[in-house]
């Protein structure tokens, strides 16, 4: 269906900001459907982008390349919520200073968090540790470590889900940035089982990845670059639709619309 402007986003021409108390009413299945639609619609631009992000995470300066990346992708998922076909001479960027803002604060976070689950790591291998050298070896379903590692990817995930929308309101660009933090965490909490499924499932698969990567076939980590390279683009263009869902509260006809469809 096509909107009075001929197709265009009902959001790209007004200024007004959007309401600052965002609904409950997220809907993941669309969101995704969505989500791969546009990617393959708008192949001419995420399929390179996609190639840059698996180069860029093959590298030794992948942590470097994701803080620049990840900002990038956010704002260009937001942008493509308001087009059918996003043009390279259209793109824009909205909120990319403020998208940098919060992804170095969100990196101080990732780093924080990393040394903590470290020294329980650490803490958690020891326990087990004979100094005579004769410990006993245990299968990975036994190992205090594993479940270390799984309870450290749960709260990060949940924790993840508390501020998803975060980002996607400041690359809207109608509010100021305070606002914008705001209604991210309110549209986030107001959601938060729902957006805690649509992050897990990336994360999930990411695992997986990454499991391979450390013991099936060790040094196959193009595998989990290619993973991460697909999956990411895909969540963020998901949860930029999410984001118009929950605070533009416009109706979704079927479960492959693109979210300005009436």
């Amino acid at each position: 269906m096509s909107t009075p402007n001929g197709g265009q986003s009902p959001y790209a021409e007004h200024s007004n900001p959007p309401p600052m108390q965002p609904v409950d009413g997220l809907r993941l299945l669309p969101a995704y459907a969505w989500a791969v639609r546009a990617w393959v619609t708008n192949l001419i631009i995420w399929g390179p982008l996609s190639l840059i992000c698996f180069i860029g995470l093959s590298t030794r300066f992948w942590q470097t390349f994701a803080l620049l990346a990840v900002p990038v992708l956010m704002s260009l998922a937001m942008q493509q919520t308001t087009v059918r076909r996003l043009k390279l001479d259209e793109i824009s960027l909205p909120g990319f200073a403020n998208l940098l803002v919060l992804a170095f604060l969100f990196g101080l976070f990732v780093g924080g968090f990393a040394i903590t689950l470290f020294f329980v790591f650490l803490g958690a291998s020891m326990w087990r540790f004979d100094p005579s050298g004769h410990t006993p070896e245990q299968p990975w379903y036994e190992a205090g470590t594993t479940y270390v590692l799984l309870g450290g990817v749960l709260i990060f995930t949940a924790a993840t889900a508390f501020v998803a929308f975060v980002p996607f309101a400041a690359a809207d660009g109608r509010t100021s940035f305070g606002s914008a933090v705001t209604l991210g965490l309110r549209a986030s909490v107001r959601n938060w089982f729902k957006v805690f499924i649509a992050v897990a499932a990336p994360y999930a698969l990411m695992i997986v990845a990454v499991w391979n990567d450390l013991t099936m076939f060790p040094g196959s980590r193009y595998l989990t670059c290619g993973v991460a390279a697909l999956v990411f683009p895909l969540l963020f263009l998901a949860l930029a639709h999410g984001y118009r869902q929950v605070t533009e509260g416009f109706p979704l006809i079927d479960a492959t619309a693109n979210p300005h469809d009436r």
